[in-house]
């Protein structure tokens, strides 16, 4: 159904709505709207502007809003090819239909090249729904290209689109100092084979020597708290930035992909500039002049978990953490009905992606069929062992429960590490290989390799997981800090992370202790480094959270371990 309405101010408004997500008494609704020179198309569902499409007579621009955040208007997506030195244009919008279950977008075009020459054509199709519950759009479709000739010298690489952004290096923040902040937090990319993070300050240009078939860009929204007015301008209001997401698999073999990230180091500290571009290239080797992809889209709210937080000092960092952290609800070590059962929550957050009904472990990077207890494959690794402050399992003994820092774990690895505190070992340690899953791991009789090393008193883990076993013992350190669970009166044991072995060695007393030490602090603060949080540790916390309640902060924060741990 399509209407028309003038609203108070003049301005006519073209709507079309649909039912949103099986709510009867809720619509999606496109909403035309001319804005700043430019034609805006805003797709709302329940209510929620998800969605805008931005339309300036070439482009097609699109800039989700998937979170409550009215200033939530981060990344956009370019959804065009384009050669090198291009003035994007040449776009045409053929449809935004509303359906019952979502949005249809189909646009087409011709491939920009310089200021205004063409080189090709090309379509989109694209089906997108939001889902209010998780605060998340998800999108699919399909998207061709036809070149007028194979790409030379001359042409330059193929664009295939590009996502905007912005990232802010050492700016004044809102909660005092100076840091680093901005729409994006970093850009998670995985190919065929491989999978990395791109971090902008560190590497202002990247591109990738290797190409690929398949490519999927997620760019990770983040906490914009830029203090505008003590840069000189007017001040704006700190803001959730979401994440934006976008995924092509090529339906041809053989194709020239890679990834391409630009930051423009001369204006890193300009809030209103998109210094962050970001595009998939097909390297102008290629001998194609046709490409044809399948398209997967996402963006989810950044989460308001944090909101109460203090990053004005490590001090007030510290205690506002423990506070938010603190006091979470109870998941049971053993089986029972009153409470969710901590195996069936690993087994949910550790389940593989590439075949849902197996689990990969921590250690060996093995994929087991999901079981029950007691099986022979697999095992609960605690990686604070329990010996260290609370072996005695009571009827709440919220350490010994905490999936944030439980793993399944190969059974036989699981012993083999036993209570040794995590340490760098070297080629003359018991080596303990992992499989090759999910693109990692794998090889062996090398050190370090892909593989875990251990010997008396040490345990090295490989380098796939050894950044996830190091942010689980900073949460272990943050959340305990003794007293009592502030719901149920539980004793909980103050958890300390450090280098002193002779601390360390004591608290292996077999009884639960007021306070305990584990480590090694250094080496867990150099393996957050080697091994950056990945989609399966992200994965994971969110699967945690829904049943405990709370976040292991240095997953979705990463930046916040130098200021915890100096």
């Amino acid at each position: 159904m399509k209407v028309s309405m003038t609203l108070g101010f003049g301005l006519l408004v073209s709507l079309s709505l649909a039912a949103c997500n099986g709510h009867r008494r809720s619509a999606y609704i496109t909403q035309q709207v001319p804005y700043d020179g430019v034609i805006e198309h805003r797709f709302i569902c329940n209510e929620h502007h998800f969605m805008t499409l931005v339309d300036d007579g070439g482009t097609l621009n699109l800039r989700p809003h998937p979170g409550v955040d009215v200033n939530g208007w981060g990344s956009s997506w370019y959804a065009q090819p384009f050669l090198p030195g291009a003035v994007l244009g040449h776009t045409n919008i053929d449809l935004i239909d509303p359906g019952d279950e979502g949005i249809s977008v189909n646009a087409s075009g011709e491939v920009s090249y310089g200021a205004a020459s063409t080189y090709g054509t090309w379509s989109i199709t694209l089906f997108f729904d939001y889902t209010p519950a998780q605060r998340k759009i998800t999108g699919t479709g399909e998207y061709s290209i036809i070149l007028d000739g194979a790409l030379s010298n001359t042409t330059g690489d193929l664009n295939l689109y590009k996502i905007a952004s912005n990232y802010l290096y050492d700016v004044p923040l809102l909660s005092g100092g100076t840091g680093d902040t901005g729409d994006m937090a970093q850009a998670d990319v995985v190919e065929d084979s491989f999978s990395f993070t791109w971090f902008p300050p560190d590497e202002t240009s990247c591109f990738r020597d290797t190409t690929t078939d398949y490519l999927s860009i997620d760019v990770l929204g983040q906490y914009n708290n830029v203090d505008t007015a003590a840069q000189g301008y007017a001040p704006i209001e700190a803001a959730y930035k979401p994440s934006l997401k976008v995924t092509l698999e090529s339906q041809q073999t053989g194709l020239e992909m890679v990834f391409g990230g630009i930051y423009n180091w001369d204006i890193r500290q300009d809030f209103w500039e998109d210094n962050i571009g970001i595009t998939p290239l097909i390297l102008k080797e290629s001998t194609d002049i046709e490409f044809h992809f399948d398209v997967e889209f996402e963006s989810k709210a950044l989460p308001e978990y944090y909101g109460t937080i203090d990053e004005g000092s490590p001090a007030t960092l510290r205690a506002t953490l423990h506070d938010l952290i603190d006091d979470h609800t109870f998941v049971r070590h053993t089986i029972t009905v009153t409470y969710p059962f901590n195996w069936d929550v690993l087994n949910q957050a550790q389940e593989d992606p590439n075949n849902p009904t197996n689990i990969l472990d921590v250690y060996k990077n093995a994929s087991y069929l999901k079981q029950p207890p007691s099986t022979d494959d697999y095992e609960r690794e605690h990686t604070w062992p329990t010996s260290y402050g609370f072996p005695y399992y009571t009827v709440r003994n919220y350490p010994y429960a905490d999936c944030h820092h439980i793993f399944h774990c190969d059974e036989s690895y699981n012993r083999s590490r036993g209570h040794r505190p995590y340490q760098y070992c070297d080629a003359t340690c018991d080596e303990k290989p992992t499989d090759f899953n999910n693109g990692q791991g794998g090889g062996e009789d090398v050190y370090p390799g892909n593989s875990n090393w251990t010997t008396t008193g040490a345990w090295e883990t490989w380098i796939g997981r050894r950044g996830d076993v190091a942010r689980a013992l900073m949460y272990m350190d943050v959340r305990y800090e003794g007293g009592t669970h502030g719901i149920t009166g539980a004793p909980e044991p103050d958890l300390i992370l450090t280098d002193n072995e002779t601390l360390i060695a004591n608290s292996d007393t077999g009884s639960n202790e007021s306070t305990a030490y584990m480590g090694m602090k250094s080496v867990l603060l150099l393996w957050h480094v080697e091994d950056p949080v990945d989609e399966l540790e992200r994965y994971r916390n969110d699967v945690v959270f829904l049943y405990q309640g709370n976040r292991n902060p240095f997953i979705d924060h990463p930046e916040w371990v130098d200021m915890v741990f100096p």
